[in-house]
């Protein structure tokens, strides 16, 4: 975004232009700007929960969070949720919300706007167990592990011109790191991506 900022700044400056060109520069600018500020903000957050500060874990109920503040973002796509009641988390309440919503923005991102897009939070074994699946264009092996890294987009998604910075995922894993879980990645059945995060399950009496 700098540089794109920078280059449109040098071609308005090198002569007088139309009110017109003026207006579409100031566009262009604010659009540049925006992705400057989500970029920052997501560093600021993954410093904030990669550098063992201490975070405010709460016990919350993850079946009515995900009812109350995850379901109301994403109302106007094609989303099935098989969320169990009860299930209880020891963590950050918004760093929860970030993990949620990065995992379903990318499974809407990477699939067609027909496909529908499966959330599932169950008890298994005293772990939860969270899937997020899409029926999309799927993650090759080599990729499995680098998309956690910062900055990383991989080939497919810069082929298919899908927008993004390369932080979503690491900020997930970092989140959920923090909140002493696992993640990985799994094909889908037939085509796709499934993510699994696996939490300590927290017993509330």
């Amino acid at each position: 975004p700098l540089t794109a900022v920078k280059t449109e700044l040098e071609y308005i400056l090198k002569k007088d232009r139309t009110p017109e060109d003026y207006k579409e520069s100031l566009i262009m600018l604010h659009t540049q700007t925006d992705k400057m500020i989500n970029i920052i903000k997501s560093l600021l957050i993954l410093a904030k929960y990669s550098n063992n500060m201490e975070l405010q874990k709460n016990v919350f109920n993850l079946s009515r969070f995900i009812d109350d503040l995850v379901k109301p973002v994403f109302i106007t796509h094609k989303i099935e949720y098989e969320i169990v009641d009860d299930l209880y988390l020891r963590g950050s309440n918004e760093g929860f919300q970030i993990i949620m919503e990065n995992l379903i923005d990318n499974a809407i991102k990477y699939s067609s706007a027909e496909s529908k897009v499966k959330v599932k939070a169950v008890n298994l074994n005293e772990n939860i167990i969270i899937s997020v699946e899409d029926s999309g264009i799927g993650i090759i092996d080599e990729d499995k592990d680098k998309i956690f890294e910062r900055f990383y987009r991989s080939e497919s998604a810069l082929k298919k011109n899908i927008f993004g910075y390369g932080l979503g995922l690491c900020l997930v894993k970092t989140i959920v790191l923090s909140m002493e879980g696992k993640i990985k990645v799994e094909d889908n059945i037939l085509t796709g991506t499934k993510v699994i995060i696996n939490f300590p399950v927290v017993k509330v009496v």
